[in-house]
């Protein structure tokens, strides 16, 4: 039995996850240092999942929550 693989299971080396971003790869490397993106070494390199890419964008373009008397919180 195969199993077919999804768009959001590719992953992407480090430049082509850098030009998704339209980012550095030294900012790559700090958000993987920071936690803020999952990035998986596979040797001397890193790969990262293109569904965690797109993640990472979305929690980006939230507008800030707003609380009570209408200040971001």
């Amino acid at each position: 039995m195969s199993r077919r693989i999804s768009e959001e299971d590719t992953l992407l080396s480090t430049d082509e996850a850098a030009e998704f971003l339209r980012a550095s790869r030294a900012k790559l490397y700090r958000l993987v240092k920071a936690g803020e993106l999952p990035g998986y070494k596979v040797g001397a390199t890193y790969v990262f999942y293109l569904r965690d890419l797109h993640s990472y964008v979305r929690r980006g373009t939230q507008p800030p929550a707003v609380g009570p008397a209408g200040r971001a919180s």
